[in-house]
């Protein structure tokens, strides 16, 4: 991944965020986030919206076809409704999960970031598990 020529300020605010937590981040060419935390791959994209910070895990699960993708979408909601600030979407190819929060200042991202991570493993969790509760139902 090629870095941008110079990380924006928030963007440097971030990694150090990150890389406080103990984690080991890296910025990628658009200038965002990438990290790793207990093995799962997250990504804080930079977004225009200096406050509004999102931190995705892309991994959830691939969608196989359209019967699948409503079985998810309907699994997806009701994981939503369960936290306050994470949630998961059925898009394009693949079901991901967001946490969603304003900080202003940036800086007072740090100490929400590994409960943000938390919340966020929670709606994989969550979801994995409403997903089998509802195939076995079948």
């Amino acid at each position: 991944m090629t870095a941008p020529a110079a990380p924006s300020a928030r963007a440097r605010v971030l990694l150090g965020s990150v890389r406080d937590a103990g984690l080991v981040p890296e910025l990628t060419s658009a200038g965002g986030v990438l990290f790793k935390f207990e093995g799962k791959n997250y990504l804080i994209p930079d977004d225009r919206d200096e406050p509004f910070i999102r931190i995705i895990h892309q991994e959830v699960r691939k969608i196989r076809d359209e019967k699948d993708r409503a079985l998810l979408e309907t699994v997806a909601v009701g994981v939503s409704t369960t936290t306050k600030v994470a949630k998961v979407y059925v898009g394009g190819d693949q079901v991901w999960a967001a946490v969603e929060l304003y900080c202003w200042p940036v800086e007072r991202f740090r100490p929400v970031l590994i409960r943000s991570l938390t919340v966020l493993d929670y709606a994989v969790v969550t979801f994995t598990a409403m997903l089998k509760a509802h195939e076995a139902a079948k």
